[in-house]
This record gives structure tokens, C-alpha cells and sequence, in this order.
């Protein structure tokens, strides 16, 4: 007889409600072990089995990995490990570095203080700098007034010197030596009248430190009349040779045969002694004539240059 959805209702009911009898059919439905043979394809299980074996192949690798990440991670604990000792090392220097900077700054406060004294004092510095270069300035003008005047009155000693010796110094060269102040200024008014010269330069003439003349002693200019006409300074400059120079150029347009002569104790330069020489003008240092009475020759020369 078939059952029909009622009667398999009807037994669920029952099996839900009597555990005794729901056993009872267990044990009679399952006494023997159920075998459920299953068939797969042969393709389908050799590409089970590949991927099988490459499963395993990522498998070990994973594992390696898995080891290498373990030492990796061994290693990263350690550079922690000594990463967290440079941190307290750190630490400790830049706590000690902190103060430093607090010790800098009050240094820099020290320093800014010191600054400030030192920037007030080279100030006043500069005042006193200032007053004191004024004061050289003026005593370097005091000074020079002074070396002029030193000057002058050495000028004017020597001057008086070479007049009170004029014999005896250009008694080399001349006999009947004397003063020729009023020969000459006879003559230079006499050029005056006549047109010959210009009064400024007759008084440029008679201006000179020292006119001295006499007769030459020897040679082929022996007793001959000559003016000597020069300036005497203690230091011997470029403008005591100009104006030597030009005063015997005024006598000689007067018609009076005048050597120029320059005397003193020094000379500016050595190279202006040979320049006064090439000039022909007589030179005398601290009353030794040059050229010397030695050397005739070079006065004669001398003489003959300034012959009018």
C-alpha cells in the first residue's frame, strides 16, 4: 500500500514526539556504515593534483618567507632596541644642549652689554682721536713755521758768513776782491736809463745775498773784472739756481761780465749739485768752491759761457 503525504506527516509527528521511536528507526536505517563511492574524471583529478603540488610549492616557499620575516622581525627588534638607546642618548644631549643655549644666551646678554660699553668708548675713542689729530695738525704747522724759520735764520747766518769770508772764498779765483753792490747798482741804472733792463729787474738784481768781484788771477782771462752773483741758503733748492741764474742773465744785458753762484751747507738732492754744474753756475758748500781751483780749466770754461 503506498503512503500517501499525510501518513509521512502523520510519522514526522510521531518521530518528533517519541524520542524512544525515533531511535528505534535510526538504528534500523543506519545499522550498517553508509559507503558513498564518488568517481571523478581522470583530467579533472591530474589538474587537482598539480594544483595540489603547487599549492605545497607555495606552501613552502610561505614558509620560508614566513622564516626569513621571523629573522627579519629578530632583526628589526633589535635596530629598535638600539634605536630607542640612541633616542635616550638624544635625549640626554639635547638636555644637555638645551643648556648650552641657556649658558649661550646669557653669554650673548654678556656679550651684548659689553658691546654696547665697548661701542660708547670707541666713541668717546673717536672724540679723543679727532681733538688729538687737530692737535697734530696744528703742532705739524707749528713745526713747519718753525723748520721755516729755523731755516731762514741758518740762511741768514751762513749769509753773514760768506760775506765776513767772500775774500778768503773767492780769493781762489780772484784778486782784489770786494763788495760789488755799488758797481753794480751803477751800472744796472745805467742799463735802466737806457732801456736796457726794467727797473723790477734791476731790483731782482740787487736782491742777491751776495755780489762779490775781483780780477781774474790767471789764465787767459787773467785780469779781467767778474761779478760774482748768487744766493746763499742752508739747504740748497732747484729755485737758488733759477734765480742765481737769472740775475747774472740781467747783468750780463746790463754789459757786466756775472757768474752765478749758489752756497749753503746741504743740497736738496746730489742730482741737483750736477745739474748746477752743467749749468755753469759756481757752486760752493760750506765754502769749497766747485770747480775748485784745481781744475782751472772748468772755471775758464765757466767764465767764457757767461762772457758777454
Amino acid at each position: 500500500m503506498a503512503l500517501t503525504r499525510e501518513d509521512v506527516l502523520s510519522l514526522i509527528r510521531m518521530l518528533s514526539e517519541d524520542g524512544e521511536l525515533r531511535n528505534a528507526l535510526r538504528q534500523v536505517l543506519f545499522a550498517e556504515p553508509l559507503i558513498i563511492e564518488v568517481r571523478l574524471p581522470a583530467d579533472w583529478m591530474t589538474k587537482v593534483d598539480a594544483r595540489l603540488d603547487k599549492l605545497d610549492q607555495d606552501v613552502g616557499t610561505l614558509k620560508q618567507d614566513v622564516g626569513t620575516l621571523k629573522q627579519d622581525v629578530g632583526v628589526m627588534k633589535q635596530d629598535v632596541g638600539a634605536l630607542k638607546q640612541d633616542v635616550g642618548t638624544l635625549k640626554q644631549d639635547v638636555g644637555t644642549l638645551k643648556q648650552d643655549v641657556g649658558t649661550l644666551k646669557q653669554d650673548v646678554g654678556t656679550l651684548k652689554q659689553d658691546v654696547g660699553t665697548l661701542k660708547q668708548d670707541v666713541g668717546t675713542l673717536k672724540q679723543d682721536v679727532g681733538t688729538l689729530q687737530q692737535d697734530v695738525g696744528t703742532l705739524k704747522q707749528d713745526v713747519g713755521t718753525l723748520k721755516q724759520d729755523v731755516g731762514t735764520l741758518k740762511g741768514k747766518v751762513l749769509e753773514v758768513d760768506y760775506r765776513t769770508k767772500a775774500a778768503s772764498i773767492f780769493g781762489l779765483f780772484l784778486r782784489n776782491g770786494r763788495d760789488a753792490s755799488e758797481f753794480v747798482s751803477s751800472r744796472l741804472d745805467e742799463a735802466v736809463d737806457k732801456g736796457i733792463i726794467a727797473p723790477q729787474e734791476a731790483d731782482f738784481v740787487m736782491a742777491a745775498d751776495l755780489i762779490w768781484m775781483g780780477n781774474v788771477r790767471r789764465g787767459k782771462f787773467e785780469g779781467e773784472t767778474v761779478v760774482f752773483v748768487g744766493e746763499v741758503s742752508w739747504m740748497i733748492e732747484p729755485d737758488d739756481l733759477n734765480r742765481a741764474e737769472e740775475k747774472a742773465q740781467v747783468l750780463r744785458k746790463a754789459g757786466v761780465w756775472a757768474v752765478p753762484f749758489v752756497s749753503g751747507s746741504v743740497w736738496s738732492s746730489p742730482e741737483l749739485k750736477s745739474r748746477a754744474l752743467e749749468r755753469k753756475i759756481l757752486c760752493a758748500t760750506d765754502s769749497r768752491l766747485e770747480p775748485s781751483r784745481a781744475d782751472w780749466e772748468a772755471f775758464e770754461e765757466m767764465l767764457a759761457f757767461w762772457k758777454p
